[in-house]
């Protein structure tokens, strides 16, 4: 898996920190891609998980001008996005497809 600090990796990691801000110690996520958001062994709750998602929506679609909808409707679907690392492989290869179908 790529490192997290290309373009949508270090937008992922901002919008971590700020979701992080909000929430209480124990539910704080780490960058880390083997973070888990989804099943056993999370520490953010499902508010604190459409949170996340919501302000990676706006960020994918003010940065990159792509818009994707985590909580499913877009054209691929949302696959698997039980780890930080998977979430951020799923946005690369959105971002990534549409800029390749409009260049």
């Amino acid at each position: 898996m790529k490192p997290l600090r290309d373009p949508v990796g270090a937008m992922v990691a901002e919008v971590i920190e700020q979701t992080n801000a909000d929430l209480p110690p124990g539910m704080r996520l780490s960058h880390a891609a083997s973070t888990r958001l989804l099943g056993a062994g999370r520490t953010i709750d499902s508010l604190g998980l459409v949170t996340l998602l919501a302000a990676l929506e706006h960020e994918v679609s003010r940065r990159f001008g792509v818009h994707v909808s985590l909580t499913g409707g877009d054209e691929d679907g949302v696959q698997d996005i039980e780890t930080v690392g998977a979430l951020t492989a799923y946005l690369r290869l959105r971002v990534h497809r549409t800029r390749t179908r409009t260049s």
